[in-house]
């Protein structure tokens, strides 16, 4: 039944998957995959609160699951409920330190409860963990121009570009934050820099501005 109900869910059929989910689930209240692959299905609908309930019974049978810690995490932040956030995010990385999402999404969950310092350490572990990786400089430079410091977010923002040059949200946010800042024509370039990295890319009609 859960098998079937992943390749609904695979093919697009999501009312059908949902069903079969939960149909599988009132004969295994507790079935890991069942559990976890509904609750991935609600985020994708964002029904976030039955995705928590999910994630939660989940937890509740395998309270050492990391990915699921992990998803309940970013379904707290987009619950507006940031410490229960953190809390989840900080385990998931106990849980299973070798996975870079995490890592960003730590760094996220500081910079939203504004504890700078604490995103700070945090991006410095993750580059200690994973060298050259550009999503977190980037990452680390959104959260710190969201704090309103952007001449500690400049050369993030520029790291991350250093390490990948095609890196388009590293460039929208140093093209905003060069415009900020009086330079309109180097921040048009960088704009039109992100359009042809990525064409759909539209920083005027969306907000592009997370990772």
């Amino acid at each position: 039944m859960v098998a079937q109900a992943v390749q609904c869910h695979g093919s697009g059929a999501t009312g059908e998957a949902e069903r079969l989910y939960n149909q599988a689930l009132t004969v295994s209240p507790s079935h890991p995959v069942a559990n976890y692959n509904l609750a991935l299905l609600l985020i994708e609908q964002g029904r976030f609160k039955a995705a928590r309930l999910r994630l939660l019974a989940l937890l509740k049978a395998a309270p050492q699951d990391a990915a699921a810690h992990y998803t309940l995490g970013k379904v707290f932040r987009a619950e507006n409920e940031p410490l229960k956030s953190l809390f989840h995010l900080r385990r998931a990385l106990d849980l299973a330190p070798d996975r870079l999402e995490t890592h960003i999404e730590l760094i996220e969950a500081y910079g939203r409860l504004a504890r700078l310092d604490d995103a700070r350490q945090a991006a410095t572990a993750a580059r200690a963990r994973f060298p050259g990786q550009a999503d977190i400089p980037a990452k680390l430079g959104l959260v710190l121009l969201r704090a309103g410091l952007p001449d500690e977010a400049r050369p993030l923002l520029l790291a991350a570009l250093e390490a990948k040059p095609d890196h388009v949200l590293a460039l929208y946010n140093l093209a905003k934050l060069t415009d900020e800042q009086g330079d309109p024509g180097a921040a048009l370039d960088l704009y039109r820099s992100a359009r042809t990295i990525d064409p759909a890319f539209e920083p005027t009609a969306n907000k592009r501005n997370e990772l």
